[in-house]
């Protein structure tokens, strides 16, 4: 994870991931002592310190189930996942951006649309050699034709592993 500065329109990233103690110690001192940056040891599926509806974007890449054990069948864990973005994603504005193999590439999909937020676009990939897609989506409004001014867009963006 990085945070330029001066250069992503952000008041605040909260970063949340279970492995947390190890993963600290190998960030840039900048970005672990910057004040925009919140630190979560928390589950990504609950994130109980963040309030309902409070995020603007979510940029994440979860578990792809084919090395990590995540407990659960992979379409359970990709509907917990679209529950877990529609509590805390903006009513309005809120986005996402989440990177999964491609074999589970429908599951996740129908996991988020079952929660309201179905993909608007996806993006086929290699990461490492591993065929992958890109899902992108935002909390579905009455009002497509309006655009969020600059000001609206990214003031807390969510960070998940």
């Amino acid at each position: 994870m990085s945070l330029a500065p001066q250069e992503q329109p952000v008041k605040q990233v909260w970063y949340s991931d279970l492995d947390l103690t190890q993963h600290r110690r190998n960030f840039p001192r900048r970005l672990s002592d910057n004040k925009r940056v919140r630190l979560l040891a928390e589950d990504a599926l609950t994130l109980p310190s963040i309030a309902d509806g409070t995020i603007d974007v979510i940029v994440t890449d979860p578990p792809w189930g084919e090395h990590d054990d995540i407990g659960q069948p992979y379409d359970e864990f990709a509907r917990a996942i679209g529950t877990s973005f529609a509590r805390v994603l903006h009513p309005r504005r809120g986005r996402y951006v989440l990177l999964v193999n491609r074999r589970n590439t429908a599951a996740m999909s129908d996991g988020l649309s079952a929660a309201g937020l179905p993909p608007d676009d996806e993006h086929d990939v290699l990461v490492n050699g591993h065929p992958t897609t890109v899902l992108i989506g935002e909390r579905p409004t009455s009002d497509h034709a309006r655009q969020p001014s600059a000001a609206e867009v990214g003031d807390r963006v969510g960070v998940a592993r």
